[in-house]
């Protein structure tokens, strides 16, 4: 999934695209301090983190795609209309109920 199309309105969406840039990059630092030269060279400390971490991307992308299809399923069947009921609807972003999450 790219985050991008998941997150309406221009500054929502490059908050959250540096976000995702510099979680990333944090990758580089972390393997540095993992991948000890004393386990050279099968690195079990640095690949069982990495592994781990794998571990949890995948779950934690499982769950969002599932937790989107459900929001996009309760927008279909109307169930996020009330919030059209606010002041500010014409400037909701993707908390409008006729916008849907990409998978």
């Amino acid at each position: 999934m790219i985050m991008a199309n998941n997150v309406s309105g221009h500054y929502k969406r490059s908050v959250s695209s540096a976000l995702q840039i510099g979680f990333g990059n944090v990758g580089g630092i972390v393997a540095s301090n993992i991948f000890l030269q004393s386990e050279a060279p099968r690195y079990t400390t640095g690949y069982g983190v990495s592994l781990s971490f794998l571990g949890l991307c995948a779950l934690s992308s499982t769950v969002l795609f599932f937790g989107i299809k459900r929001e996009n399923k309760k927008r279909g069947r109307g169930e996020r209309d009330y919030r059209l009921e606010k002041d500010d609807a014409h400037n909701m972003g993707d908390d409008h109920p006729s916008w849907r999450f990409t998978s």
